[in-house]
């Protein structure tokens, strides 16, 4: 059974991985479109209402798409419960965020913020309703459908955001671009499956369900909090253009994580979950992911971070420059970050999900202090505050998770420090390399300063018999995945 269960996932893991690429692909050539035809204060003034009404979305969920992956038994009848739930929950804070609109134009000072959040209250009510949808096709493992769906979804609203944007709809276009696709995928994952929702049951106890939802919700919450509030931070202390900076560095940090990491997500819990009971796969299979998201990641942030001085003004206009050193400090977090997913696995697939709950409100509330401290100097001491505040957290979640979960550590720490280092190193050399041909260009430094990151990265791995061994991890989990044999490993 478990070798099927694997094989499965490393088909659904190939697949998915593949267009996530492509997800990639669209969301760059989108996100650069936009920037070129849209100013930077344009995102910021969106985002002065998404940062603090997307919390609305996590309410929304309750963290019940999750609890039905989760529980190893679910009835359709339970299931429809849980549709209803969210669907509720979605209307009510679709409406609850229209009425409280009026208190964002208080916050801010700025009356076009009311038309704003009473548009994107539609968001909470399409996702409200296809978030049992997906927690079905989760459940039965149709990665592929899942991640057709979301690309679907992505296109259709970048195509509407394009368009409106170059009829010169402004600030509308944004707004424009997350109603469509929140309603393309609610269409798209509805037309796909094979479930529906029948009425509501009595019968159909749904509370194991939410107690697990309570306690992810709450996880969720804080979360989101702590990942918004430096959005707050910056467009109450500065102003809709610093704001509009900020953001698409923040979204450029984003992008790439949620292309790596949620695909491996999606394959990763319903595999972790059925293994729950046998624990010495279950920690073979979470070291190998860890070495998997590591190196993926570190890699990617470093080469990133080393060519922002140089990229950004090229791909998105000199009118994002000041985006580029911002990026370059987030960046550390999100490299802390990633190399720390991994155990909120370990949480969501054991059903831990009141320790996770702890974790996170100790973690994210030394965040928070970090971050409202950066806010006293500028924007990008915001976003100090934040890699400093998922540094921090990295080693206390290892701490936690042992404590936990009983899960040892020894292993995901060594690969995590490994990552780590190559990336700081990689970072270094390439950023040196960049200021020696400072004389030659931004298109030359920039390529020279990308080769210098990658080539340091590779020596100082393949230089030490771990890193070697680490290559060789990856490489034969590639190999699973390439020709479905995940499961006989």
């Amino acid at each position: 059974m478990v070798t099927n269960l694997a094989s499965h996932a490393a088909r659904g893991a190939t697949f998915t991985i593949a267009l996530q690429a492509t997800k990639f692909s669209i969301q760059l050539v989108g996100l650069v479109i936009l920037a070129r035809i849209l100013p930077p204060s344009v995102f910021g003034l969106v985002a002065m209402v998404t940062a603090v009404v997307g919390v609305a979305d996590v309410l929304r969920d309750f963290g019940l798409s999750s609890a039905a992956v989760q529980l190893r038994e679910l009835s359709a009848k339970q299931a429809s419960n849980l549709f209803w739930i969210n669907s509720t929950l979605g209307l009510f804070l679709a409406a609850l965020t229209a009425a409280a609109a009026p208190l964002l134009v208080s916050l801010y000072g700025d009356p076009r913020l009311l038309e704003i959040a009473v548009a994107i209250s539609l968001v909470f009510a399409f996702n409200g309703a296809q978030t049992q949808f997906q927690a079905h096709l989760t459940r039965q493992m149709h990665y592929r459908t899942l991640a057709l769906t979301d690309l679907g979804a992505q296109a259709v609203a970048l195509i509407v955001a394009i368009g409106a944007a170059w009829w010169g709809a402004g600030y509308w276009a944004i707004v424009l671009q997350l109603i469509s696709q929140s309603f393309s995928l609610l269409v798209f994952r509805f037309s796909t499956s094979d479930w529906r929702p029948g009425l509501p049951a009595r019968s159909a106890d749904v509370r194991p369900a939410l107690r697990y939802g309570r306690n992810l919700a709450g996880t969720q919450l804080l979360v989101y909090a702590s990942a918004n509030l430096d959005s707050v931070l910056v467009g109450a202390r500065f102003n809709e253009t610093q704001l509009g900076l900020y953001s698409r560095a923040y979204q450029l940090l984003v992008l790439p994580i949620g292309q790596i990491l949620s695909p491996l997500t999606a394959v990763a819990l319903p595999v972790l979950s059925r293994l729950q009971d046998d624990r010495k796969r279950f920690v073979a299979y979470l070291l190998r992911a860890q070495t998997l998201v590591v190196y993926l990641t570190t890699s990617l942030f470093a080469t990133s971070a080393t060519c922002a001085t140089y990229a950004i003004p090229l791909i998105l206009g000199t009118a994002w420059s000041e985006s580029a050193f911002i990026f370059q400090i987030l960046a550390v977090g999100g490299a802390f970050q990633a190399v720390n997913y991994v155990t909120y696995w370990v949480y969501i697939s054991l059903g831990l999900t009141p320790q996770h709950l702890r974790y996170t409100l100790t973690t994210r509330s030394l965040l928070i202090i970090l971050m409202v401290a950066g806010s006293f100097f500028s924007p990008a001491g915001v976003a100090a505050g934040f890699s400093a505040g998922m540094a921090l957290a990295w080693p206390i979640s290892l701490m936690w998770v042992r404590r936990s979960a009983h899960i040892p550590i020894r292993g995901l720490a060594s690969v995590g420090i490994r990552g780590i280092t190559m990336g700081v190193v990689g970072a270094t050399v390439g950023m040196l390399a960049g200021y020696m041909t400072a004389h030659a260009g931004d298109l030359t430094q920039l390529i020279v300063s990308a080769l210098a990151c990658v080539v340091s990265m590779a020596v100082i791995t393949l230089t030490f018999p771990t890193g070697r061994r680490d290559i060789r991890e990856i490489a034969l989990t590639v190999s699973l995945l390439r020709h479905r044999k995940a499961g006989r490993e």
